[in-house]
């Protein structure tokens, strides 16, 4: 069903967020105590990288909708 497929993408999505928090949470510590503009630096690639994810994440679910749709008719 297509609530399967989208639980299963919102659930690989969730857990390649988690992995990139737990793979920059060290990295923003050291750059913390480096000082304010490596702190900001790494942050902002954080985000980056986060958005980037977000933004993969919406464009399989937007495909896999328009799939369903198509199947149906819509």
């Amino acid at each position: 069903m297509i609530f399967d497929e989208l639980w299963r993408a919102q659930r690989r999505a969730k857990n390649a967020e988690v992995k990139l928090r737990k793979s920059y949470q060290h990295n923003l510590q050291e750059a913390k105590k480096k000082g304010e503009d490596e702190y900001q630096a790494t942050l902002h690639n954080f985000l980056w990288e986060k958005d980037e994810l977000d933004e993969e994440t919406k464009r399989l679910q937007t495909q896999r909708w328009l799939k369903r749709a198509s199947k149906v008719g819509c």
